[in-house]
């Protein structure tokens, strides 16, 4: 089986905030484009309150695996884990059947905080601003990664770069 490249996406602050009570706390219509466009038709493996974050119906074309500890929870078209390793396989097998090979960590806080030492990329859209927050995205060592601005789209009301850091190996 071949191996899937195993990517965490992430739209950060200057102070590291992700989330707030649940949410983004900005509107960046050209972030959501850009992870749409990169994450599409690529499993996705996230948390029970990133699954939440969506509503009712999950992102389109995407395939959502969830991790979590209650056993009772249910998502609309997402498959329920307990066990990243039986997540990960999952995607690997979900991958293999739609030859593609990348599978997204996209949050929340804690699941990136557990398993950045597992990522091999990292692709960071970095917000030129500050903002109030209650979720982070853990600090990591850039010296273990190279790194490339893939787009920069410092001209909006809220300008950011992303950011692709690979780990060097």
């Amino acid at each position: 089986m071949t191996h899937s490249l195993f990517i965490a996406i992430v739209a950060r602050t200057k102070n590291n905030v992700i989330g707030y009570q649940g949410k983004m706390p900005w509107h960046i219509p050209e972030d959501l484009k850009f992870f749409k466009q990169e994450t599409l038709h690529s499993p996705m493996i996230m948390g029970r309150k990133t699954r939440d974050s969506f509503g009712i119906n999950p992102l389109p074309h995407r395939p959502h695996l969830v991790l979590t500890h209650d056993p009772h929870y249910t998502a609309r078209h997402t498959e329920i884990f307990s066990d990243f390793d039986m997540a990960y396989a999952r995607a690997q097998e979900i991958n293999q059947q739609n030859h593609h090979h990348k599978i997204y960590l996209i949050g929340g806080g804690s699941l990136y905080k557990q398993f950045l030492a597992k990522i091999d990329r990292i692709i960071i859209s970095e917000l030129e601003i500050t903002c109030e927050g209650d979720i982070f995205f853990p600090e990591f060592n850039v010296n273990d990664f190279s790194q490339k601005i893939i787009h920069d789209y410092r001209h909006l009301p809220i300008p950011f770069k992303v950011v692709e850091y690979d780990r060097l190996r």
